[in-house]
């Protein structure tokens, strides 16, 4: 048998390219659906994380206008309140550096005042003592007071004071003009009994003291009269007085001189 020829070879040779064909076509389709899938895919996940650029993407025009429209509008409002805040924060940090600056002028001030305040006191403090100054200068100086013995009574009606005789009826006549009773006396004898023995040249040799008071130094009876060394009644007067001002009376100074063996 003859192998067939002509025109019925053509029809097995178109059917066998036809299954590659078929094959091909498949595999696009494939292809094609996978992408799909993908993009897909993509836009979910955009989507999920709040990604608008898919949206955009694959959105009709005129949704993705206004989403642009929407984001300038969000965008310059929020500039507006940021310049609106900028504002208002300057407007304060003024205010405040005006109050400052008043505050610190006002301090400025009182500073100034209360120094020129300090200054015209000390200036009015100096010229005060320089005019007292010049006027002690000036002013005569006063004739000094004639002294006055303090102890010795001045009224008319004072007891008369010998003056002469026996040491210790001087100074018994004295005990009135100071103030005391004749009791004092038996206080005053034994005191300048102890001390000098009532002898007018009494004098102790290891601290100069003399007298009947014995006067340390005997020179301070000079006060009462400038025969001290020999007159009992001015070395008398001396004593007295020196007991009187520092004891008060001559019983006070005998107990003094009991205690501590001087007076």
């Amino acid at each position: 048998m003859s192998t067939p020829v002509g025109r019925h070879r053509a029809p097995r040779q178109a059917a066998l390219r036809r299954p590659a064909v078929a094959a091909t076509a498949t595999l696009s389709a494939l292809a094609v659906s996978a992408a799909g899938y993908a993009s897909a895919t993509d836009l979910d996940s955009a989507s999920a994380s709040g990604n608008l650029s898919g949206l955009d993407a694959l959105a009709p025009a005129g949704k993705a206008h206004t989403y642009q429209s929407f984001d300038r509008s969000s965008v310059m409002s929020m500039q507006q309140s940021v310049s609106r805040a900028r504002s208002t924060a300057s407007v304060r940090d003024r205010a405040a550096m005006a109050k400052r600056m008043a505050d610190s002028h006002r301090l400025q001030a009182s500073a100034s005042q209360a120094s020129m305040t300090t200054l015209r006191q000390m200036v009015a403090s100096r010229t005060s003592q320089a005019q007292d100054m010049v006027a002690a200068k000036v002013a005569p100086k006063p004739a000094p007071a004639p002294v006055q013995k303090a102890s010795r009574s001045t009224t008319e009606d004072a007891p008369r004071v010998q003056s002469h005789g026996d040491p210790r009826d001087i100074a018994r006549s004295m005990l009135a003009s100071y103030g005391w009773s004749s009791s004092q006396f038996s206080c005053l004898d034994k005191l300048w009994t102890k001390e000098s023995g009532w002898s007018t040249s009494a004098n102790n040799p290891s601290s100069s003291a003399y007298g009947i008071p014995q006067a340390l130094p005997g020179s301070k009876m000079a006060t009462a009269g400038s025969d001290w060394r020999t007159n009992a009644a001015t070395q008398i007067e001396w004593g007295l007085g020196y007991i009187k001002e520092r004891y008060g009376s001559p019983c006070s100074a005998w107990s003094h001189s009991v205690d501590l063996n001087w007076y």
